[in-house]
């Protein structure tokens, strides 16, 4: 249990507070799960059991008698007619094989979305959410707290840069969204809609952020109260705009927020590259910016603060300056932004890391089943294995007929599997992100490592038959 709550599925937590797994304090090893663990156990051996059992019910005297081994064929060792324990090898290594897939694609889909472009700088930046009580909205709603206290912060030795939001990236759609629609080269309430994020932004936020500007101009501290409305779009919301052309100078409006009351429209002044607010493996929704000095957006907030040196070091000082304009202002939820990042991967990370571990459990049991097989097909085969010795056989030729006879069991395996994973490719399609379900390098590598496992699980049993002494193994009857 306690292993399971290391890989931090419980941290990634959404918007409202939930966790995308589970709740870590709710975890743990009561009697219904010892007695689920047991009875399923129980019923595991006893499945496991019955075929020997019937087998050994119903002894065939004239069989018994005439099975000396393997018969020869080509000079290689082949099987009269596979039995159970053939079947169940063959099972092992299919089902290990269905599993190292999706281990091998979750993985693959989890070092994409680890190098995945967000848009921002995480690095050295530190943030923590503010709100007032109820009573208070009308305070922490003035552009005077906000222009202040960004103000102090930036002011602090050791940081570049100061800014205030509604919401952190990557911590789900937190975002107000609201519907703009298109007339014309306008954008007000009609027959076409685009749901939009907004976000209030102060004039170094996308500096504060590492936001890319790619057109026009950031927002400036004369973007306040009585200058002409203006917001800035993402890459996202120009592209389902106004496709194709460039949205410097457009005018737009929107249902609510910024565009309530008075003059609904505003003018489009600049374009950044997309941020993801939301989950890594949805792709950036269309956002919008406005200046947080012309409008306000509640009693509640995110600070960011772009520091030289490590941001933890930076959180006394900062609750200091905070506290100075308002004592009673609670602050909260400080972490860097590296860590919410980390946490926006809790998810992918947990089912990565527990399907691998699946995997390679049963690629470990399939290699014992495989070489349990194969050091009871030895074992019966001795005197066999001492005849064709003596009469000339070489270790060479043993090992190979030995090896061969392992790798088609797992060979066999190997083709059952990948077809099992092929028909099951829309289980673990919607948890991946930029690969495949039947990527072909994971299908190929996979394969690979499960051949080679196959290899040394049956070259030990292989090895073992080229030291039969045939004088001994003749003897042995």
């Amino acid at each position: 249990v306690r292993l399971v709550l290391l890989l931090g599925p419980g941290q990634a937590q959404s918007n409202n507070g939930t966790s995308f797994f589970f709740d870590p304090a709710t975890v743990g090893v009561d009697g219904r799960v010892m007695v689920f663990a047991l009875g399923l156990s129980l019923l595991a051996a006893l499945l496991v059991g019955l075929v020997p059992a019937l087998q050994a019910s119903q002894p065939g005297l004239t069989e018994t008698l005439k099975a000396g081994g393997a018969s020869v064929s080509g000079g290689r060792f082949t099987l009269r007619r596979p039995g159970a324990h053939q079947v169940l090898v063959v099972s092992e290594v299919a089902l290990a094989l269905i599993l190292l897939v999706g281990a091998g694609l979750l993985a693959r889909s989890f070092a994409k979305l680890q190098s995945l472009d967000v848009g921002f700088t995480p690095d050295h930046l530190l943030t923590f959410k503010y709100s007032a009580a109820d009573g208070d909205f009308a305070a922490r709603d003035s552009r005077a707290f906000k222009e202040a206290a960004v103000a102090r912060l930036a002011a602090l030795p050791g940081v570049q840069s100061a800014s205030i939001s509604l919401c952190a990236p990557l911590t789900g759609p937190c975002s107000v969204s609201v519907i703009v629609q298109r007339d014309a080269d306008k954008f007000k309430m009609g027959a076409s809609s685009v749901e939009i994020g907004i976000h209030p932004a102060t004039p170094d936020h996308f500096k504060t952020l590492g936001i890319a500007l790619l057109k026009g101009r950031a927002f400036t501290a004369q973007d306040r109260v009585g200058a002409p409305r203006v917001v800035i779009i993402n890459e996202a919301a120009a592209r389902r705009l106004w496709p194709g052309q460039d949205p410097i100078g457009r005018v737009l409006s929107a249902a609510s927020g910024y565009f309530a009351g008075g003059d609904s429209t505003a003018a489009v002044v600049g374009m950044v590259r997309d941020v993801r607010y939301g989950e890594l493996e949805s792709s950036a929704m269309a956002d919008l910016y406005f200046p947080a000095y012309q409008s306000g957006f509640g009693s509640s907030g995110t600070f960011f603060v772009r520091t030289e040196r490590d941001p933890l070091l930076m959180i006394d000082a900062a609750r200091r300056e905070l506290k100075a304009l308002d004592p009673t202002l609670p602050i909260y939820n400080v972490k860097t932004m590296e860590e919410r990042a980390g946490a926006a991967l809790a998810r992918p990370r947990f089912a990565t890391t527990l399907l691998g571990a699946f995997a390679m459990m049963a690629l470990v049991l399939a290699a014992i089943g495989l070489y349990g097989v194969m050091a009871f097909s030895v074992a019966q085969r001795t005197r066999e294995i001492g005849l064709r010795m003596a009469l000339g056989a070489d270790s060479a030729r043993v090992l190979r007929g030995v090896l061969v006879q392992g790798l088609t069991l797992a060979g066999l395996g190997v083709v059952v599997g990948l077809a099992g994973a092929v028909a099951l490719q829309r289980v673990v399609a919607g948890m991946l992100d930029g690969v495949q379900p039947t990527d072909p390098l994971t299908l190929a590598g996979v394969s690979l490592l499960m051949g080679a496992a196959a290899v040394v699980a049956a070259a030990i049993p292989a090895r073992r038959a080229t030291r039969v002494d045939p004088m001994t193994a003749l003897r042995s009857d």
